[in-house]
């Protein structure tokens, strides 16, 4: 009995025994093939991109606002009432257009009187004239008849030598030619106080003439135009107020506008050396479906009080885009920034925490490899990119462009035929 229950124990072990060896024979010949299957079960398919080394130019984005540094600010000399108030805050305008008018009663009245005294003036200077000519005139025959005088003198007194003329006949010659050379000195006397009367006139002339020049300016002013295309910002008066030394309306003139953004501080040197350079920094306002072409003309020298940056000024390229725009309109601008020499181009999205990318190697298992951020371009499809810098050429390396959760060194993966 007791030999029995061994031999039973046997035939137990060496069934064990048996099957244990037939199992790891199994396990050895399968080994690979399961070990193929671990694999496939661990490989990630995702999409990758090939990196091209070269100089690739950052695009700034800046939200701004268009503004005008000096409106244009219309007052009036003149005094009196306004009669018309033609415009109101937000019309555009355009040059020579009427804003308001003063009421020109007084001005007309003013206007009418300097041009009657101006009338009289040029009636006396014409009368003037006219008895001088006269004057001249009877000087003419006076001096005439003071050399026939003076010749009937000169004869008599050569007969009174003689003795064939009397005394009292020279005196009476005599007393003739000194009657016509008084005569004369009287005309000329007369002639030279015309000369002088009309010396004064033609200068209380040039007077008046002014003056009433003067009121044709001061009635013309009474109608308050626009000196250039624009929109109105402000009105300050109405009708039936009184016009006084003050602003009326202001004006923001057409083609006088800029635009002006923050330059985070992280840019600032950059675009500070480049202007120094006279580097030029192109700018795209992007405005509905239109790019607006700026350029940047310089950084204003204070940062406003809480906020990390410099405040950028732009002018339109094409001052005629500006007529789209209104005072303190705000926009969004991309502004290119000096290319970076050997650089890469990657997706937002190829871009891990701690500046990491993950390049695939021949096995396709990833490295990681550690980036520097130089700043941000937009493709083709207008999608975000990273532009970045290595300190090891990856140029024409495949980089990781599907963002998976926790990524490793030495993980397999499976790239997607899909386009980039």
């Amino acid at each position: 009995m007791k030999q029995k229950a061994i031999g039973q124990q046997f035939v137990v072990a060496v069934v064990v025994l048996l099957a244990t060896c037939l199992m790891g024979w199994y396990l050895l010949s399968h080994q690979q093939q399961v070990r193929r299957v671990a694999k496939t079960q661990q490989a990630v398919t995702v999409e990758t991109a090939v990196l091209t080394q070269q100089a690739h130019q950052p695009v700034l984005a800046i939200y701004g606002y268009v503004m005008v540094p000096k409106a244009i600010e219309i007052s009036s000399k003149l005094a009196g009432d306004v009669e018309v108030m033609s415009v109101k805050p937000g019309d555009r305008v355009k040059a020579g257009q009427v804003l308001l008018r003063i009421d020109a009663s007084e001005y007309r009245r003013i206007l009418a009187e300097s041009e009657a005294e101006y009338a009289a003036l040029e009636a006396q200077i014409k009368g003037e004239k006219q008895v001088s000519e006269i004057n001249q005139q009877a000087l003419d025959q006076e001096k005439v008849l003071l050399a026939l005088s003076e010749k009937r003198l000169k004869r008599q007194r050569h007969l009174a030598n003689n003795g064939v003329v009397t005394t009292m006949v020279l005196e009476n010659s005599q007393r003739e030619a000194e009657q016509h050379r008084l005569q004369v000195t009287q005309r000329e006397s007369l002639l030279a106080e015309h000369a002088s009367n009309l010396e004064i006139l033609a200068a209380k002339r040039q007077a008046m003439a002014v003056q009433v020049e003067r009121a044709r300016d001061d009635l013309q002013d009474t109608q308050v135009l626009s000196p250039t295309s624009g929109i109105v910002a402000d009105v300050n008066i109405a009708e039936g107020s009184r016009v006084e030394a003050k602003e009326l309306v202001r004006i923001i003139p057409d083609g006088a506008y800029e635009v002006r953004g923050q330059i985070p501080s992280k840019y600032a040197d950059t675009v500070r050396h480049a202007l120094a350079q006279d580097a030029e920094l192109p700018a795209v306002l992007r405005l509905d479906q239109h790019n607006i072409d700026l350029v940047l003309d310089r950084l204003l020298p204070v940062v406003a009080d809480g906020q990390m940056g410099q405040q950028a000024v732009f002018s339109f390229k094409h001052q005629s885009d500006s007529e789209m725009f209104a005072h303190k309109m705000p926009v969004y601008v991309r502004m290119q920034l000096p290319a970076v020499e050997q650089s890469y181009q990657v997706s937002t999205s190829a871009l891990f925490p701690e500046d990491t990318i993950y390049v695939v190697d021949a096995n396709k298992q990833l490295r990681a490899v550690a980036v520097r951020k130089m700043g941000y371009a937009y493709d083709a499809q207008d999608r975000s990119m990273v532009i970045v810098t290595a300190d090891e050429p990856l140029d024409t390396q495949e980089v990781l462009v599907t963002h998976i959760p926790n990524p490793t060194t030495g993980l397999v993966i499976e790239k997607a035929q899909a386009p980039y």
